[in-house]
């Protein structure tokens, strides 16, 4: 697998991600970090009056990045419940 930088900020793929995952369309990678990370995410109001999803101001932010954004996963997927 290669990496590279997002040519987006990170809110914007994780809105883009939120109705691939509660419509069932694409699941996350069994992986226990992943899940980890994503669950405490947090959708809140930015200054310009955009969405913006990101961990708690007292959050960690590792692995959720490299993961659902990726375009291929080889590890098979689950559901999680947030």
């Amino acid at each position: 697998m290669a990496y590279r930088y997002a040519e987006r900020p990170k809110s914007e793929l994780y809105l883009e991600l939120l109705p691939l995952l509660t419509r069932g369309a694409l699941e996350l990678p069994d992986d226990p970090e992943t899940v980890k990370e994503m669950k405490p995410l947090e959708r809140r109001r930015g200054a310009p009056g955009k969405d913006i999803i990101d961990h708690p101001p007292s959050g960690a932010s590792n692995a959720p990045t490299t993961g659902p954004t990726s375009e291929r996963t080889k590890r098979p997927s689950r559901r999680i419940r947030a």
